[in-house]
This record gives C-alpha cells, sequence and structure tokens, in this order.
C-alpha cells in the first residue's frame, strides 16, 4: 500500500512540473525554455567552443559511416526492385462524398484540440512597454492615444482564449527622446499533467476515429469484392 502511494505521490508531483517558454524582447531577443525550475537558453546562442584535432577527425569518420550505410541501402534498393512482385490488386476507390464525410470527424478533432491547448495554457506574465518618442507634441499625443486604444485591449483580448496570471501593458510619450523604444515579455506554460490529460483525452477520440475508418474500409472492401464476382459470374 504505502508503495503504490509513493507512486502515486511521485506521478503528481510529476503532473505539477510546468513546462514552457519565456520570449523577452528589450533591443535584443532572449529566448528560454521552461522546464520545472530550469531555465534553458534558446536564443541568443552561446558561441560554441572551437573543435578540438580529435573531435573533428570523429565527425570525419561519422560522415564517412553515413554515406556507407547510404549506399548500401541504396544498392539493396536497387536489388530489391529487379526481383518481380507479383501484381498487386487494385484497391477500392473511396467517392469523394465518403472522402469529405471522412474529414469531417478529424476537423472537429483538430478543433477541439487547439480549444482544449487553449483552455490549459497559463500566461504567467504578460509586459509590454511602448515609449513613443520624437516629432510634434501634438502629433505624438494623438499618436499615443491611438497606440493605447490598440494595445491596452491585448490583456482582455488573450483573456478570452488563455488564462492570463499577470499584465502589464501601457503605452506612454517621451517629448524630449528621439527614438520609440519598445520593451516585452511573455511567459507561457503548462502543466505536464495538463498535457498528458489533453494527450489521453484526444488520443482516444483520434483511435476511435481510425477504428470507424478502418471498419468502413474492410465492408467497403466487401462489397466491392461482392460487386466484382456477381459480375463474373454474369459475364460467364
Amino acid at each position: 500500500m504505502k508503495v503504490l502511494l509513493i507512486i502515486l505521490l511521485v506521478l503528481v508531483l510529476i503532473g505539477l512540473i510546468p513546462v514552457g517558454a519565456a520570449f523577452r524582447y528589450d533591443g535584443e531577443v532572449s529566448l528560454r525554455l521552461i522546464v520545472g525550475p530550469f531555465r534553458p537558453q534558446i536564443l541568443p546562442k552561446k558561441p560554441k567552443k572551437p573543435k578540438t584535432p580529435k573531435q573533428l577527425e570523429k565527425e570525419e569518420q561519422k560522415k564517412a559511416e553515413a554515406a556507407r550505410k547510404k549506399q548500401e541501402a541504396k544498392a539493396r534498393q536497387e536489388a530489391q526492385s529487379l526481383i518481380a512482385k507479383p501484381p498487386e490488386l487494385p484497391k477500392p476507390k473511396e467517392p469523394l462524398p465518403d472522402k469529405i464525410r471522412g474529414l469531417i470527424p478529424w476537423a472537429k478533432l483538430a478543433v477541439d484540440l487547439v480549444g482544449g491547448v487553449f483552455r490549459k495554457l497559463l500566461i504567467k506574465k504578460l509586459v509590454l512597454h511602448v515609449t513613443l518618442a520624437g516629432g510634434d507634441p501634438a502629433k505624438l499625443a494623438v499618436n499615443t492615444a491611438r497606440a493605447w486604444a490598440v494595445l491596452g485591449n491585448v490583456p482582455q483580448i488573450l483573456g478570452r482564449a488563455f488564462r492570463v496570471r499577470r499584465s502589464d501593458v501601457w503605452v506612454a510619450p517621451d517629448f524630449v527622446g528621439s527614438k520609440t523604444e519598445v520593451e516585452g515579455e511573455i511567459q507561457a506554460r503548462f502543466l505536464v499533467g495538463d498535457l498528458v490529460c489533453i494527450g489521453v483525452k484526444y488520443g482516444l477520440r483520434a483511435v476511435k476515429i481510425l477504428l470507424r475508418k478502418k471498419k468502413q474500409d474492410k465492408l467497403r472492401a466487401k462489397q466491392a469484392a461482392l460487386a466484382q464476382s456477381n459480375e463474373e459470374g454474369d459475364n460467364k
């Protein structure tokens, strides 16, 4: 019993691990992955260390080995192509209306999947600071008001599709500055448990669709074989 409780506790803790990404722009682009407490940097890329002669030699050996395997695979394919294969029976063609009807469940699944992902996504932090500068003070004030009208609604718009925990959006004029500055940051993440639930839920739906499609294909093949046998009997 204790072992089961420990396993359950471990699974719960794993399900609570956050995974996502943190994007920041302040004149330079920065991108980090979020995996629990770890924040590995993706952008900007760290400069690579120069390779040693041994590493270069190993890379050359790997390339030569990959080229050799590719040549062997190509030779095997050419040899197999020379072997006479029995003619394959033509598969019954699926009518266009049936094809369209078969795509409808997949389209519904895709829409529901996107909606499910959006509902589970958490925007933990949203920052957007815009400082407009330069030009005529009157025009600058008008442009600031217009920018506010657009950017000020960003948290509300995102909040309709995602969960937004904290947002900080503002637009300000700089009457003495000469350069417009933009600073933004967004941190979005899922929980591992949320991703597992999404995968299980929509994976089962996809399996049901595939099984239904396979059953319909078998029925269609039987009907085509029966029609062909009846046609051959009439010809005799």
